[in-house]
């Protein structure tokens, strides 16, 4: 998933673009291998983001799963649905992303 794709998406769902949103929590992947945990409860100021210790490796898509779970009231499932969708990264795209932070960390490795 794009990461400032799915930053936007995150602040428009916390704001109230997609209907009244009352708690949402997400695990996403990100293409640099991340695995980050979302939370925001309509009780508490701001989103919570804790990047977790697993990184997955950068030789395509990771095995583990991207979740969201969103609670409230007159959602837009298929809004939020076409909006995820458009957030993907297609597979040439991530792989010219993960082929370039690979050599990054070769360079870095070999200084």
């Amino acid at each position: 998933m794009d990461p400032a794709s799915l930053n936007t998406f995150w602040f428009e769902l916390v704001n109230g673009a997609y209907g009244d949103v009352y708690r949402a929590k997400a695990l996403m992947n990100l293409p640099d291998g991340r695995y980050i945990l979302f939370n925001w409860i309509v009780s508490q100021q701001g989103s919570q983001y804790q990047t977790l210790n697993q990184v997955a490796p950068l030789n395509g898509r990771p095995e583990r799963c991207s979740e969201i779970v969103i609670q409230g009231k007159n959602l837009n499932f298929e809004s939020i649905k076409s909006t995820i969708h458009n957030c993907l990264l297609n597979d040439a795209v991530l792989d010219h992303h993960q082929t370039s932070l690979r050599n990054s960390q070769l360079q870095t490795a070999r200084r």
